[in-house]
């Protein structure tokens, strides 16, 4: 696909085929560079489809740049602060779900959620789309609200599933099993892995590997629950590897989670420190605040644990 549309994009751009162009920049966007988990790439494609769509006298797309712009690893205030400026111009509900999204991540999160309500229930006015199902699940995560987001995001693995959006489905199965995790509902959310990488079977995971990587830490999570620790171990290890070929900052550090918390259930404590402090740089990269809470939280109790050894003493 990115081979026909870089010939494609070379033949246009001789003809200044600006109409052309903004299908072209569409597709490597959301058709290539999401899909290999570049979202950075996907934003700059994006802003391109936008250029030649008002260039040709269009109006210009802004489905997918919010998500592309939330989901990279651009700091969450300049985000914001681009899709602020294209609210401006164009109204967009998709923007407006974005744009709660980023607040949440700022730690104004009532304002996020009341952004994104408003927007995902205009969305939903506009015909049979549950896609801000998605994005309140993301910021009931954000606020450790695992029960509401594993809620929502059970509303939309059904909506995609009556509508065999099966591509999409295995990504969203991956993130229901992985908020059952933490609510301890583990059975659950192994059988939930399973069918994600049933939908995955015979796919690239080095090509797609936003997909390949959340249901590989939800069956970590699993085995470490069972005491399997050298599979918990190898499975988390293949997600944190996994993610390193996506630059979301976020989807990192979540990895990273994982892994400590695999490396925690071993006993490694050190080791699952590390994998803390490595999740933390990631969200103050992104300057997601909310959920660096979580993550410092999380190693604050960890820290505070007397170690084994020193516990036999006693």
């Amino acid at each position: 696909l990115e081979a026909l549309l870089v010939d494609a994009r070379q033949r246009l751009e001789k003809t200044d085929d600006h109409a052309g162009l903004a299908q072209v920049w569409w597709a490597l966007g959301f058709g290539v560079a999401n899909l290999r988990g570049r979202s950075d790439d996907w934003a700059t494609a994006a802003l391109q489809a936008r250029n030649h769509s008002r260039l040709a006298g269009r109006s210009a797309p802004t489905a997918d740049l919010g998500t592309a712009l939330v989901c990279g690893a651009r700091p969450a205030d300049e985000a914001l602060d681009v899709i602020e400026r294209l609210l401006e111009e164009t109204p967009s509900t998709w923007l407006r779900l974005n744009r709660g999204w980023l607040l949440a991540m700022l730690g104004r999160g009532d304002e996020g959620w009341q952004v994104t309500e408003e927007a995902s229930a205009r969305l939903r006015d506009q015909g049979d789309n549950r896609w801000g199902e998605w994005m309140l699940a993301e910021i009931s995560l954000l606020a450790g609200d695992y029960d509401d987001a594993s809620n929502r995001l059970r509303v939309l693995c059904d909506w995609l599933e009556s509508k065999e959006q099966f591509g999409f489905l295995g990504s969203y199965l991956g993130e229901l099993g992985w908020t059952l995790c933490r609510l301890g509902r583990f059975d659950e959310a192994e059988r939930l892995a399973e069918r994600a990488q049933g939908l995955e079977q015979g796919r690239d995971p080095t090509i797609d590997p936003d997909s390949w990587h959340t249901w590989r830490q939800v069956l970590a999570l699993a085995c470490a629950h069972r005491g399997e620790l050298a599979e918990a171990e190898r499975l988390a290890r293949e997600g944190v590897a996994l993610t390193a070929q996506n630059d979301s900052l976020d989807v990192q550090c979540l990895a990273l989670w994982d892994l400590a918390e695999v490396l925690a259930a071993g006993g490694r404590a050190e080791e699952a420190e590390d994998a803390l402090d490595q999740a933390l740089d990631r969200c103050r990269r992104k300057k997601n605040l909310a959920l660096a809470t979580q993550v410092r939280r999380r190693l604050d109790a960890l820290k505070a644990q007397v170690p084994a050894e020193s516990a036999t003493d006693v």
